[in-house]
């Protein structure tokens, strides 16, 4: 900057001139003298004010007139400031706002505010703010980058008022450039450079069920047991999750009325993850969601899940031709001497029966939350001997699947006609298992002496039954 005067002189010629300029304090800190013999209308060098420091100053001039140098002269005083501090400005960020691991998070949500004050001793007056933003690389807002560096070509938005201002950022979710720029009246500017996250999606979340658990075509809910075990995880989704997840829940419970609840336990976890297991036989409804550490809150999920802890009960009844065994003279089982159909402990049944004698194996699952889906298994043993699977086997015979952990053969449905394939003693053992693995601890088991075929007779139509009496070489099926 630059200050100039002027004398003019009418009708004579300048002589002489010069210049003072001093501080506040009244020291002379510059002078410049010129002895002229110039035409009227002079103007004095241009003073660079520039080279003086920042502070109040008084400039004297003083011109004469050479043809009478006592009476004809000028003498003027002006004081001016030299302003050499640009605003200072200030921004800060409303809420939601989060520091973390040295980045800045905000959401759409969150106001920036703007600042600007006219620094120094001297000022001269805010005389324009302005402000833009825009979508830069993830770099910037990371630390991977300078953001002093960052540029964006964007038109500035100027504040009405140059000392106070307050905006959004209304792009989605990105790292973004904040500049903003003040100048004073002198010309003196000021800019101001933030990098800064932009995160406005709430996390999602995972509902995964580890153990039992079955989701059935006549039911809306999941079937689980006390062994399941149910994990809640809260995740921060893509493009520029912040993360610091919360996850909300509540637990309902019902015995079997859906339309009135009570709630058990509730609570928070700020590491984002709960597990519920252990939970009790009945109706179960879990309220949860999630929250991030802007508190973007994502969507209150509902799910009702059923426990089921009560295994089906096995039932099986021996059709005819049957007979009570005592078992006294069996060849493969002696162990079985005196148990047969006794009040003992270890009491078994024992029958005697035909290759035709139909056996039926079936399973029921009981209240009061049955999930079904029933699955029989059943063992057989000839003559002491294992002959459940194999190529010739039960198994194979009855279109079931060996179980390879217990040697048993299961199928997923009951058998109504099971038949023994030889004519010996048996052994057959059948357990019944439901849908979420829960199976009765006893296992049912039976002996068996298989004697032969039925004895069919054939009566022809026009056969006189009382006049052609029969009579069985053996009536008795032992």
């Amino acid at each position: 900057m630059c200050i100039r005067d002027s004398v003019w002189l009418s009708n004579h010629l300048l002589n002489y001139s010069y210049y003072n300029i001093t501080n506040s304090t009244g020291a002379l800190i510059y002078t410049n003298e010129v002895n002229l013999s110039t035409p009227i209308h002079i103007w004095t060098d241009f003073i660079d004010v520039d080279s003086l420091p920042e502070g109040n100053y008084t400039i004297t001039t003083y011109a004469e007139d050479s043809s009478e140098p006592t009476h004809n002269n000028n003498t003027k005083s002006t004081w001016f400031y030299v302003d050499k501090t640009p605003p200072k400005i200030t921004k800060e960020y409303g809420e939601p706002y989060k520091e973390q691991d040295g980045a800045e998070w905000i959401t759409n949500e969150t106001p920036i505010i703007i600042r600007v004050e006219d620094d120094g001793y001297h000022k001269s007056g805010l005389k324009e703010t302005k402000y833009r933003y825009g979508i830069i690389d993830d770099g910037y807002c990371s630390g991977e980058l300078s953001c002093e560096n960052a540029s964006i070509e964007k038109e500035w938005t100027i504040l009405n008022d140059s000392a106070y201002g307050k905006f959004n950022i209304e792009d989605g979710d990105s790292c973004h450039l904040v500049e903003i720029y003040a100048e004073d009246n002198v010309g003196k500017a000021s800019t101001h450079k933030q990098c800064v996250f932009v995160d406005n999606s709430a996390p999602g979340i995972n509902k995964t069920i580890i153990g039992p658990h079955l989701k059935t075509q006549e039911s809306e809910h999941i079937y689980l047991t006390k062994e399941s075990v149910i994990r809640l995880e809260c995740k921060d989704v893509m493009p520029h999750p912040i993360g610091g997840e919360t996850l909300y829940w509540e637990m309902y419970w019902s015995f079997d009325d859906l339309e009135n609840w009570t709630l058990v336990s509730s609570g928070e976890e700020k590491t984002g993850i709960k597990e519920f297991t252990d939970l009790e036989e009945s109706y179960h409804k879990l309220v949860y969601w999630c929250e991030d550490a802007l508190g973007n809150t994502g969507k209150q999920e509902t799910e009702i899940d059923v426990v089921d802890n009560t295994p089906p009960s096995p039932i099986k009844s021996v059709g005819e031709p049957k007979i009570m065994w005592d078992g006294e003279n069996s060849t493969f089982y002696p162990e079985i001497k005196g148990r047969c159909w006794s009040e003992q402990e270890d009491s078994i049944d024992c029958w005697k029966v035909t290759l035709d004698t139909p056996i039926s194996l079936n399973c029921i699952d009981s209240e009061p939350h049955p999930v079904d889906n029933e699955k029989v298994c059943f063992k057989v043993e000839v003559d002491g001997e294992d002959m459940t699977g194999g190529e010739n086997g039960y198994c194979q015979e009855y279109g079931g699947v060996m179980n390879e952990d217990d040697g048993y053969c299961c199928l997923n449905k009951t058998i109504e006609n099971f038949v023994f394939l030889e004519s010996t003693e048996h052994n057959l053992k059948f357990y019944c298992v439901d849908g979420l693995g829960n199976t009765n601890k006893k296992i049912e088991e039976e002996k068996f002496k298989v004697e032969g075929n039925n004895f069919v007779i054939k009566i022809n139509k026009k056969w006189n039954l009382i006049s052609i009496p029969v009579v069985l070489l053996n009536s008795d099926i032992k």
